[in-house]
């Protein structure tokens, strides 16, 4: 799944503690460019309503469900792959984000993206720890 960015044991350390813990910050350029304003917190809204009406939690169901929304809110599927990405691991890059949401669980994606629309946007300079 990490495969092509991890070269040690101590990249897969840093580069994959999402996996064990909840982000404390949130990348400030990443959530600058793509939570920049409260319609994405609306958009994330609306994602976790779609999301609660997954029936089976497996990686098909996610991204159809996140499709879906896209196409019913006429918006690329990347403005809410971005800022669910920040949400659930603070940084912009990762593994599938369906696959990602698969193996953390309903119960994680959930909370993690509940406590980044707690969060986010940042006002400019403002730190996100």
């Amino acid at each position: 799944m990490q495969q092509q960015r991890v070269k040690t044991i101590v990249d897969i350390m840093t580069q994959s503690d999402y996996f064990i813990e909840d982000p404390k910050n949130y990348d400030q350029k990443t959530s600058g460019k793509r939570w920049k304003d409260e319609s994405v917190n609306t958009l994330m809204e609306k994602f976790l309503i779609s999301l609660k009406s997954v029936e089976e939690w497996s990686e098909e169901a996610i991204e159809k469900s996140l499709r879906n929304l896209a196409e019913s809110e006429e918006l690329s599927p990347g403005k809410i792959i971005h800022p669910t990405r920040l949400a659930l691991t603070g940084v912009p890059v990762g593994p599938s984000l369906y696959l990602l949401m698969e193996m953390l669980g309903e119960e994680i994606c959930f909370r993690r993206i509940q406590a980044a629309l707690n969060r986010l946007p940042l006002l400019e300079g403002e730190d996100s720890a």
